[in-house]
């Protein structure tokens, strides 16, 4: 009996080892990212989903979208893709997880549209986000808010294919140690003040082919410290200012100019001196500064 009892205890122990073994060497599978989608009340030129949006459905299918953004956002995880259709959406978001990416259908004056509809309260942004990597906002349109986009911190994210319009300051905020972004394509318009206004200690940005239109000061207020890189490329300038305070950049623009009061500012050192070229251009002139 004592033999039997050893010989049980010892296959036991045998079975538990081997299913202790299988288990640690199978592999871990990871939770696949989530596809969200997002729509307002109606489906018509709708490109992503198929009903109206309701905050009791599911928001994971093109049937089942939510109504409002903030009913998703607390939910995300890294890696979630959110696809919001044609509307008006009166809120604004704060993005708290890395790697998300956030796509409207196109940023026309029908397209997808955050409008939090208080352009006064300095804590009101379209969308923001701070110390998170991996972003993408994409054919969106902001307006009315007091920054339209505003970053802290952020890195190795892109905003693409986003009109910024009539908002109290900045269309982009870019601030911090925000590194290694591409901003692309993108139109800054009527903003009271700045269009974009990247003030930081970052490196790397890349500014690509954006437009500023009639924006209340500055186009485009591109102000780094010492350290900074910056490659600017294919910029597009109506009736604005530019102003460049960087060591060391990349630098290409097309300038076209409606008034005799545009003015190119650059400031750089020590690499190149300071620059000011007032133009007296005619209506629709095109000017290529290398």
């Amino acid at each position: 009996m004592v033999k039997s009892r050893f010989i049980r205890s010892s296959l036991s122990i045998a079975l538990f080892a081997i299913v202790t073994l299988f288990a640690l060497s199978s592999p871990v599978h990871a939770v696949a990212p989530n596809i969200w989608y997002v729509n307002d009340t109606s489906t018509v030129g709708d490109s992503f989903t198929t009903a109206v949006g309701n905050d009791a459905n599911s928001g994971t299918s093109p049937a089942t979208p939510k109504l409002t953004l903030n009913s998703i956002f607390p939910q995300l995880t890294s890696g979630d893709t959110v696809y919001i259709d044609k509307g008006t959406f009166s809120e604004s978001v704060s993005i708290n997880t890395d790697s998300i990416s956030i796509i409207g259908a196109d940023s026309g004056p029908t397209g997808t549209i955050i409008d939090p509809g208080d352009s006064t309260t300095t804590t009101v942004k379209g969308i923001q986000a701070s110390g998170r990597v991996g972003l993408l906002i994409k054919n969106l349109r902001i307006q009315n808010t007091y920054h339209g986009i505003e970053w802290n911190n952020v890195s190795s994210s892109q905003i693409e294919g986003v009109t910024a319009i009539a908002n109290a300051t900045h269309g982009f905020y870019i601030r911090g140690t925000s590194s290694l972004n591409m901003i692309n394509n993108n139109t800054l318009e009527k903003n009271v003040i700045t269009g974009m206004y990247l003030v930081n200690s970052g490196n790397r940005n890349t500014v690509t082919r954006n437009s500023a239109i009639r924006n209340g000061n500055v186009g485009f207020d591109i102000n780094t410290d010492s350290t900074s890189r910056l490659r600017l490329e294919r910029v597009w300038l109506v009736i604005i200012y530019l102003i460049i305070r960087a060591t060391e950049f990349i630098f290409q623009v097309q300038v076209m100019v409606f008034t005799n009061k545009t003015k190119l500012i650059l400031t750089a050192t020590p690499r190149f001196s300071s620059k000011e070229w007032p133009y007296p251009f005619e209506r629709s002139k095109l000017m290529y500064v290398l």
